[in-house]
């Protein structure tokens, strides 16, 4: 991860606006708001015929979003406060 910047923490009420200008200048920085918007997603599925070289860059391309994913999820854990967190792990699958 290349930055990251302390910044308020979301609250359950009262910070919405300013924690998402905040949570999206950290992913634009760490050069992982790709994951987010699904521009950069999981490769698909590698073919069992798939010569060498296919399967490198598929080993590759798999480590490059594992590694995103995670910066993602980091970033966003650390700038949530325990109420909002549990907010979230109940509506939905992180």
């Amino acid at each position: 991860m290349d930055k990251f910047v302390l910044m308020d923490k979301l609250e359950v009420r009262g910070n919405w606006t300013c924690w998402k200008f905040d949570i999206d200048l950290q992913l634009s920085i760490n050069k992982v708001k790709t994951v987010v918007t699904g521009e950069l997603k999981m490769p698909d599925s590698l073919d069992d015929g798939a010569d060498e070289v296919t399967r490198r860059g598929f080993v590759t391309n798999v480590k490059i979003y594992e590694d995103s994913d995670a910066i993602v999820k980091y970033i966003i854990d650390c700038s949530i406060k325990p109420e909002a967190k549990q907010h979230i792990l109940t509506s939905k699958e992180m």
